[in-house]
């Protein structure tokens, strides 16, 4: 089955480059992947007809603007319109690709993997009705706080549940881990390695009031004698973060942006136990409590009393940590990642 992906985040065709065709659409874009222009758009609406393409995957990172905005006025519409119909097509954004499927018998999913807001703008309703299945990173644990937006008629969650659009699509959400990046498929993996650190952590925690207050609460065990390393502002090589990683009982992954992170997913397949927030949102194949990780509330000191309680007991930890890299190698991977979005 050949793919086509259409988005501003090449997902699909980074995993299987020679099964997936791809084009970017939204912004512009220093990406080298080709953009989709008018005559791409002929091209490829020639060749579902024909069936060469058994899926359409529109491909989300970040927002992408409507085709016509409100906050703009008709003549400033009208010019970016047609300008984009000139020479800039792909900019007109998403909204394209519901022009591209129509009345073709295609199945469509969209692959939302935004980090922040996790909410579906007014103007992704249209993707919504056609898709197949909308795979939601940022899935809320109440669906219908994903639809709260500036639409003037679903500003709060009892409109939201008596919208048509909520009604008749909810069943096609689906959750989607961000998973292992691309770059761990070719590191290898090794066995156990020796632990020098109690406590590893590299990010930022300038933005984050859950990061600030855990990071505190670090500071304070590694004065008191605590084996903890801290990074914040560092960027290492995916190989180097992949090595303190491996030599630290556990990693700290507070949520960011959004509250899934690549960090959840990597501290396990190297073989350390990921301490983290409670989630706020519904997971597939999730990282369990006390299984493959350990999860604390954000408030007052529980960082600090789940450090303690979790460095109790070492040979607990070497257990959780065999069991969150086998759970995350098989099913966090992009290629199990890829074989769920394509087949589901």
């Amino acid at each position: 089955m050949r793919i086509l992906e259409i988005g501003n985040d090449p997902y699909l065709k980074g995993i299987r480059p020679d099964e997936v065709d791809y084009f970017h659409v939204g912004k512009k874009t220093r990406l080298a992947e080709p953009v989709l222009t008018l005559r791409a758009f002929r091209e490829l609406r020639a060749k579902l007809k024909r069936g060469e393409y058994g899926l359409v995957a529109a491909s989300v990172w970040s927002h992408a603007g409507p085709v016509w905005r409100r906050d703009r006025s008709v003549v400033s519409n009208t010019f970016r319109i047609a300008r984009a119909l000139g020479g800039n097509f792909y900019t007109l954004g998403f909204e394209v690709i519901l022009w591209l499927v129509r009345g073709i018998d295609v199945p469509l999913v969209v692959i939302d993997r935004k980090d922040d807001p996790d909410k579906i703008p007014p103007h992704f309703f249209g993707l919504l009705g056609r898709c197949r299945t909308y795979f939601w990173r940022e899935m809320p644990l109440k669906l219908e706080h994903g639809f709260t937006y500036t639409t003037g008629y679903l500003e709060d969650s009892s409109s939201v549940r008596k919208a048509p659009v909520f009604v008749q699509n909810q069943h096609k959400f689906v959750p989607l881990s961000l998973g292992l990046p691309a770059w761990f498929r070719d590191q290898p993996v090794s066995g156990e390695t020796p632990k020098e650190v109690d406590v590893f952590f590299a990010g930022s925690v300038d933005r984050s009031q859950v990061r600030q207050d855990g990071y505190r609460q670090l500071e304070e065990m590694r004065a008191e004698g605590w084996r903890i390393e801290l990074a914040s502002g560092v960027v290492f090589s995916a190989e180097e973060f992949r090595a303190k990683c491996a030599r630290a009982w556990l990693v700290w992954s507070p949520e960011g942006h959004g509250w899934d992170c690549y960090r959840h997913y990597e501290a396990c397949a190297a073989g350390s136990v990921p301490l983290i927030n409670f989630p706020r949102i519904r997971r597939r194949t999730p990282l369990e409590h006390k299984v493959h990780g350990f999860f604390y509330a954000p408030e007052g000191e529980e960082l600090k009393r789940a450090i303690r309680a979790a460095l109790a007991d070492h040979e607990k930890l070497r257990e959780m940590a065999r069991a969150g890299r086998a759970h995350v190698l098989r099913h966090h991977t992009p290629e199990a990642l890829f074989a769920f979005i394509t087949s589901g």
